[in-house]
């Protein structure tokens, strides 16, 4: 449709140019309710591909967050060594963003070579080969793109560490509230986090300066590919008509989208392999293999050290009940607990019999 729609107004254009003086409205209606149908199927097909793209991408961050809320609960001791709160909560809250984010354009991988091809070839066959300069100067925008892309990734990198020093701070002064009110250490918190905040918030602002060279490039990429390519048709000899002006214009707006949204995925995709690494390295953390059990008995198996029933198998029933509650996050009812406690020692004390 995006080809489609160009080639429909260069029709009408050409109709119009041959007969300026007379009623050319039985061969122009053809053309107008073509380029209708055309917006319509465009429109239709996008925001379909859109809806399909972003509830896969709901799919995988649902899935990534659960394995990782189960990843931190089984954690062994070791397995938690030199792992921050701050680190986890940005595993939750940004990583699985950023593969989200990646998922909905992800089709461009393929999709935006080939609207490429069809764009060029429409351009040099309706048009003229001296189109093929603007097509140069777009794709030159390219490589810049990506050094921009680049810088903008190595700035996120550092401010993520800082994010996670920030999050750790809030996180223990939190935790330890009541000794940060009686010792009236809010001050010095508030400094330390105010100090990280300032850092977070100057990488914050060159990377959204970085961001917004991008947007700049991805605007004028298609006025100076157009300014290239209507120059070189004209000192070629050549007469730009009306019909073949509006034709390239649409041409080079429907060749932006693939090119700027192609370099725009690169910059999503580095982040987005970033923390598919990030979160990578936290799931080959060490875990605690065994039983997940709810007190009831149906235990699930969940690991490959070895199981906890087989450990406990001989202690006695309240000790287990004791063990499953403190597995759970529960405080046990002792009182029924020892209710259900068989005797151990029918004859009395230790001492007796």
């Amino acid at each position: 449709a995006q080809v489609a729609v160009p080639i429909f107004v260069w029709q009408l254009l050409r109709i119009l140019e041959a007969n300026p003086s007379s009623n050319v409205f039985a061969e122009a209606i053809p053309y107008v309710f073509l380029i209708l149908l055309a917006d319509v199927a465009n429109a239709y097909g996008t925001h379909r591909q859109r809806f399909l793209a972003m509830k896969s991408g709901v799919t995988i961050r649902i899935a990534i967050i659960g394995a990782i809320y189960e990843r931190v609960l089984r954690l062994t001791p070791g397995g938690r060594r030199g792992l921050t709160t701050g680190a986890v909560t940005n595993l939750f809250a940004i990583d699985t963003q950023k593969i989200f984010e990646v998922t909905a354009e992800g089709h461009l991988l393929w999709s935006a070579p080939l609207s490429m091809l069809l764009v060029a070839l429409m351009l040099i066959v309706v048009v003229g080969p001296s189109m093929a300069v603007g097509i140069a100067l777009l794709v030159l925008f390219v490589p810049l793109v990506q050094m921009i892309s680049n810088r903008m990734m190595e700035i996120r990198k550092e401010r993520v560490k800082v994010t996670d020093a920030r999050v750790e701070i809030v996180n223990a002064m939190l935790q330890g509230i009541k000794v940060t009110k009686l010792n009236n250490y809010e001050g010095k918190y508030i400094e330390r986090i105010r100090k990280v905040r300032d850092e977070e918030l100057g990488l914050l602002r060159s990377e959204l300066y970085v961001w917004s060279m991008v947007m700049a490039v991805q605007f004028i990429s298609p006025v100076v590919a157009s300014a290239g390519a209507f120059a070189a048709y004209v000192m070629m000899g050549n007469l730009l008509t009306t019909a073949d002006a509006f034709t390239a214009l649409l041409l080079f707006n429907a060749l932006r989208f693939p090119i700027n949204y192609a370099s725009r995925l690169v910059g999503k995709v580095a982040q987005a392999r970033e923390s598919a690494r990030r979160i990578s390295v936290f799931m080959r953390r060490e875990v605690r293999g065994g039983t997940i059990d709810d007190g009831d008995g149906d235990g699930k198996e969940s690991g490959n050290v070895g199981s906890a029933r087989s450990l406990t198998s001989t202690e006695p029933s309240s000790s287990r009940r004791i063990l499953n509650f403190v597995r759970l996050g529960k405080s046990p009812d002792l009182k029924s607990v020892k209710r259900q406690e068989p005797l151990l020692n029918k004859g009395g004390g230790v001492g007796e019999g």
